[in-house]
């Protein structure tokens, strides 16, 4: 059984919308909304046409077209803005990869990686490496990606 709701609901009533903050606002959704409104009591086929608020649904149309011209600019933004992005992650990971490259690993270390992990010298040093030349954490690491 439903639970009875407050009186300010209504079924059927749209809650997405977003209140009007001006007068021409509320007539452009009033216009809009109307073109939806079926009257119970009308008793002529609804292939006639409504009369509508004309001025208002011109008006909506125009925000309308504003507001996708404006998305289409915020979108062009958009892309600049992940392109941006995209290029400071790669100049970051360039930065990490030098900073990499200047780590000194024990060759100790690098046999020891290399058969507790049961991964080449190579991939070893690499590991070690990315680690800071850390050998546990180097290890800890490969384990936890393994499993």
């Amino acid at each position: 059984m439903a639970e009875p709701q407050p009186p300010t609901v209504h079924e059927g009533a749209d809650t997405t919308s977003v209140p009007a903050s001006n007068n021409s606002d509320r007539a452009a959704a009033t216009a809009l909304s109307s073109l939806d409104t079926v009257d119970p009591t009308d008793s002529t086929p609804s292939s006639t046409k409504k009369e509508v608020d004309t001025q208002a649904l011109g008006d909506a149309i125009r925000q309308l077209d504003v507001t996708s011209a404006s998305s289409s600019t915020s979108k062009d933004s958009g892309a600049e803005a992940r392109k941006a992005a995209a290029e400071k992650k790669r100049e970051e990971e360039r930065r990490k990869e030098e900073e990499r490259k200047k780590v000194k690993v024990d060759a100790a270390d690098v046999g020891l990686v290399a058969e507790a992990c049961d991964v080449s010298k190579a991939r070893a040093t690499d590991l070690l490496k990315s680690y800071g030349g850390d050998a546990v954490r180097a290890m800890g690491a490969w384990v936890g990606a393994e499993a």
